[in-house]
């Protein structure tokens, strides 16, 4: 019996937290003024280091997540996403110039490898040349290798590899803006 009662108060409570979710949402739709640049995202959608479907996937976004576009290429946006204040490449397709209930990422729910891909990916789009990364490559197609900013003793020391961002920046893109 006492199991019984526990799984109908977990019921209960877990129907009250989605029809909150959902209230918090139509809130915010009533809020949100819509035009400009603001889009929302209307299904699942990949946030990628590129415009192209082969880009490193940062994040996921969530159904509803306001986004910023402000550059479009052939099929892609380039966006902002707003809770995050992160850039990155969606298919414009996905986004929404009407208010979708939903959305809600945030820094803090980022996993570690999440935020370490945001900020290989800022490192490296901070960078003028074509030859950041060992793996990158040159204008002529070669591969950079021992050519890289990141392999040449006293240059610039783009962030390449997971392993490269320290706990302390992940922690600092949790904390700051």
């Amino acid at each position: 019996m006492r199991l019984f009662r526990f799984f109908a108060l977990f019921i209960a409570l877990w129907i009250v937290g989605i029809s909150d979710t959902h209230a918090q949402g139509s809130l915010r739709c009533e809020r949100e003024t819509v035009g400009g640049n603001k889009r929302f995202v209307s299904s699942n959608l990949n946030l990628r280091s590129s415009p192209s479907r082969y880009g490193k996937v940062l994040v996921t976004l969530p159904k509803g997540e306001l986004v910023y576009e402000y550059r479009l290429f052939d099929g892609w946006s380039q966006v902002n996403v707003a809770s995050l204040n992160v850039t990155g490449f969606v298919a414009t397709r996905y986004l929404s110039e009407t208010c979708i209930p939903g959305g809600g990422i945030s820094r803090q729910s980022l996993s570690r490898d999440q935020i370490a891909s945001i900020l290989i990916a800022q490192s490296l789009g901070s960078y003028r040349g074509n030859c950041p990364c060992p793996y990158n490559t040159d204008s002529a197609g070669r591969s950079c290798g021992r050519r890289s900013a990141y392999s040449r003793p006293g240059g610039r020391s783009p962030l390449c590899y997971r392993s490269d961002v320290s706990a302390a920046q992940i922690e600092g893109f949790r904390t700051n803006w």
